[in-house]
């Protein structure tokens, strides 16, 4: 009898003991949500309320953009129809600054388009039926964004039940910005791998420019650098590029449409892409944004001299190819 009332008391307790922690946890000041008394309606994205987008800028163009689609939720059933809209507000701009430790600037007027941005929760439901979309003007000058990144704090406004949130009713627009032409996220190829029929190499070092081909080109002399230029015979629109090797480290490509004015599109390591096998080793192929009208190809090369292949005539380029989006 006395072991059933140990087990009973211990039991009381440990509900009570819960019991206190779910109140405590309910009414905790900093997320306003749960536990409050007023019909709060708020976002949840993410727990930064946070909508992230990327802006590229290329020689070519601008890349990426901003379109999210969102609804909004109500802690109880509404007992009107209640509509839920956004406003930009850069008031709020500060305050994300400080709290994520950024330096962004606000995104100006003119650039996103809340037409669509307002969605409606019905009678006697938690959540709107239709989403608010939060997207760029087709118009935006994206190449006006410069910094390295912008933020439009959005602010919700609801007409009928509910209050907004405090804490869970704002999201945040967050576009940063770069300078590149490589796609570090391809889903593919751009374009065709071209067969280099017409291409001639007009100047090498470290190469034999009579000598030149796509597979297995050898280099000369054991040296620290190495380069060449390559004439593709007309112009073409070139969308990617493969240096495959073992004794390359590093480099960079540039093309031109003159062989004068060269625009660099980035370097032969360090990016993601496109793997493709090559007898025993892996390279990438690395993808554009955008295709870049060239003529001429210029690759200039780091290479490794304490590699074991020197000694044995067994240093060479692999693989040169390029992808052409015409």
């Amino acid at each position: 009898m006395m072991k059933r009332n140990i087990l009973k008391y211990f039991i009381l307790c440990m509900t009570a003991v819960s019991a206190f922690v779910i109140s405590s946890c309910s009414s905790d000041e900093s997320f306003d949500v749960y536990g409050n008394p007023n019909n709060l309606v708020y976002f949840r994205v993410n727990a930064k309320n946070t909508l992230s987008s990327a802006i590229v800028h290329t020689p070519v163009g601008e890349f990426g953009g901003l379109d999210y689609k969102i609804p909004a939720f109500v802690q109880r059933p509404v007992a009107h129809a209640t509509i839920v809209s956004l406003v930009q507000d850069n008031s709020l701009l500060d305050e994300y600054n400080k709290k994520y430790n950024t330096e962004y600037k606000a995104l100006p007027d003119g650039y996103l388009n809340l037409s669509e941005a307002v969605a409606h929760i019905k009678a006697d439901t938690v959540a709107t039926y239709d989403s608010l979309r939060i997207v760029l003007k087709e118009d935006a000058n994206l190449a006006g964004l410069t910094s390295e990144g912008y933020v439009a704090p959005l602010r919700m406004k609801v007409e009928g039940d509910g209050i907004v949130s405090e804490d869970r009713g704002v999201v945040y627009a967050v576009i940063t910005t770069s300078t590149s032409l490589i796609n570090d996220n391809p889903k593919g190829l751009l374009g065709q791998e071209a067969d280099g029929s017409g291409w001639a190499c007009i100047s090498a070092d470290g190469l034999n420019a009579d000598g030149f081909t796509t597979s297995d080109w050898y280099f000369t002399k054991k040296q620290a650098t190495s380069s060449f230029v390559v004439d593709l015979g007309a112009v073409h629109k070139i969308s990617g590029y493969i240096i495959g090797s073992d004794v390359v480290t590093n480099g960079e490509i540039a093309v031109s449409e003159d062989n004068n004015s060269w625009i660099t599109l980035g370097s032969l390591k360090g990016h993601n892409g496109i793997n493709q096998t090559v007898g025993w080793s892996t390279y990438t192929w690395y993808v554009l944004y955008g295709a870049v009208p060239s003529r001429y190809v210029k690759v200039t090369m780091d290479l490794d001299t304490g590699y074991w292949g020197w000694n044995w005539n067994y240093s060479y380029i692999s693989k040169f190819g390029l992808t052409y989006d015409e």
